[in-house]
């Protein structure tokens, strides 16, 4: 978001403190969280590595780093190159300056911290340095999915650039945002991006008169066997008719489509046949459509909730990580 209330200034008027910034990234943050469609408890990462967009302490920072690579570039004798000059006189003294702020600011970032030496400004390296901010806030973006229990859909993530390659973005507008039905491509960013009204992530925070659940007992509604979560939900849970069907019609679509997919199958686990199938562009309305249809499902059951007396080192009866629960032949 490049908003020039949220940018005004940024140039030479540096978030030393970070505190002063909070009411800034508020704006950015529920802004974006309403674009995507998201709850206000959603994590911050996801809003900029699926939007491309910059968090807004890195987008000041770079525009900062911007107006002194302009600077630099003036012809000897300019009044503001001759103010940069100054202030390397005052920052090699010691002295409180502008340059003095810019590298606390920088040496400030989480993530591979670039280097940066004030008296010493040329065109490389600043160049170089506003590289070495985009990549520190890349890792930052990364690190935090990583991280996160939230994240476990989108780590390492694939996407197919123009030429068909699959590469890595940490920061992209991801593909599946460009869904044309609204619902749908809301239910399928929900469900990417755990926040969606499974038990996996309803039963995460403790309410006011249900306690914290631990993931492995957060159990599907419908079979009562495997934690619910998306790939289960999508293209494992075989406790509810009406999501056989749907699954089945689905499927029968997605083979139709990508005819590659149907290889895959075979042994795919639910989780790792999910993240093959979200790269495929040629089915995403689909899948989106289908995303949307089995949370309508979910949503007309009340969750199921173990009893916390239960709660043991053994976990179910059948425990079964998404990663290793395979999918059901459904045709």
């Amino acid at each position: 978001m490049t908003c020039p209330h949220l940018t005004s200034a940024c140039e030479v008027a540096l978030d030393v403190n970070m505190t002063l910034l909070a009411p800034l990234q508020k704006v950015q943050h529920t802004f974006l969280r309403r674009l995507l469609g998201l709850n206000p408890r959603s994590m911050c990462a996801f809003l900029f590595s699926e939007t491309g967009l910059p968090p807004i302490a890195y987008r000041r920072i770079n525009l900062a780093l911007h107006y002194m690579l302009y600077i630099v570039g003036l012809t000897p004798g300019h009044l503001a190159l001759c103010a940069l000059k100054e202030c390397q006189s005052l920052y090699v003294a010691g002295k409180p300056c502008w340059l003095g702020d810019l590298a606390i600011v920088v040496g400030c970032m989480p993530c591979q911290t670039p280097f940066f030496n004030p008296s010493v400004l040329t065109i490389d390296s600043i160049g170089k340095l506003i590289d070495d901010v985009k990549t520190s806030m890349e890792a930052h973006i990364d690190t935090s999915i990583q991280a996160s229990t939230k994240g476990v859909l989108l780590c390492g993530r694939l996407e197919q650039n123009d030429e068909g390659a699959l590469i890595h973005h940490s920061m992209h507008f991801r593909h599946y945002l460009y869904v044309t039905i609204p619902e749908h491509c809301k239910a399928l960013t929900q469900l990417l991006l755990a926040d969606h009204c499974l038990a996996e992530v309803q039963l995460r925070y403790a309410e006011r008169h249900r306690p914290y659940v631990p993931h492995i007992w957060c159990l599907c509604r419908f079979c009562k066997n495997y934690v619910e979560d998306a790939p289960h939900a999508l293209l494992a849970c075989d406790g509810s008719e009406d999501l056989i069907a749907l699954r089945r019609v689905f499927l029968e679509t997605v083979f139709t489509l990508a005819p590659v997919l149907k290889g895959l199958l075979p042994g795919c686990t639910a989780l790792h046949f999910f993240l093959y199938l979200i790269t495929f562009k040629s089915v995403l309305n689909c899948t989106a459509k289908y995303s949307h249809d089995v949370l309508l499902v979910y949503a007309s059951k009340e969750m199921f909730v173990v009893d916390g007396a239960a709660y043991g080192a053994e976990g179910p009866t059948h425990p079964a990580a998404p990663t290793t629960h395979v999918i059901n032949n459904m045709l």
